[in-house]
């Protein structure tokens, strides 16, 4: 038995994804110490792009048929499948590019399923961590540049998105009055999720129970224009 990791980033050096799976597997080692560690490394030694083709197509084809790219396909689709059953635990580092992962885990998943029975569920009953991150910084002086840091946290009497969080006028009531049933964005409407780039300052404005509807619809309107 082994704890099998893979990692998928295409800058190790620098790998976020890679931290995360450390920690698991020092973790791991700590009470396992005698359990081998078996490592993938797809961003320095990718697979070939074109293998989950020729494994696909290797499988619709009668043996004695295939051609020496299906046979080598195959062949290692068997390896990788074998490499990830045969692990106790799987610890999977895989980072996004560009909306999702990247060519290369995406090959070795396409690999994995060629080289298993169809619809066989080979993480079953094993201990699997996944760690995903998607690209950028995330020092605070890089995520305040991006303005993608959190605003503070507003007071309970603080306006909330340029509307007060309470009908009453009273700052000093001893309670507080809970939100107002129209104010459907509740306390963190999507207008007020910080952008990376300058949003127009809403002005203030101090709406009355009789001014629900047109509230409604502002905030639905808001959130459409995201």
């Amino acid at each position: 038995m082994s704890l099998f990791r893979l990692d998928a980033s295409i800058l190790p050096g620098t790998s976020a994804s890679a931290e995360l799976a450390d920690l698991v597997e020092s973790e791991w080692t700590a009470v396992h110490p005698d359990v081998p560690v078996v490592r993938r490394h797809l961003g320095t030694d990718p697979l070939p792009a074109d293998a989950w083709a020729h494994a696909h197509t290797g499988n619709l084809t009668p043996e004695l048929d295939r051609t020496p790219a299906q046979r080598d396909a195959l062949t290692l689709a068997g390896s990788l499948t074998a490499e990830l059953k045969a692990a106790e635990a799987v610890v999977l580092a895989v980072p996004l590019y560009n909306f999702g992962v990247s060519q290369h885990f995406k090959t070795w998943v396409d690999l994995i399923i060629a080289g298993s029975p169809l619809g066989s569920p080979v993480l079953k009953d094993k201990p699997t961590f996944l760690a995903t991150v998607r690209g950028g910084g995330y020092a605070p002086a890089l995520r305040a540049k991006a303005g993608t840091t959190p605003p503070p946290t507003s007071s309970a009497s603080s306006p909330t998105c340029g509307r007060p969080t309470s009908l009453s006028s009273n700052a000093s009531s001893p309670s507080p009055r809970p939100p107002p049933a129209w104010n459907i964005c509740g306390t963190s409407p999507p207008s007020c999720i910080p952008k990376p780039w300058p949003r127009p300052a809403t002005p203030a404005v101090k709406p009355q129970p009789s001014d629900a509807a047109r509230i409604g619809a502002l905030c639905i309107r808001r959130a459409n224009d995201g």
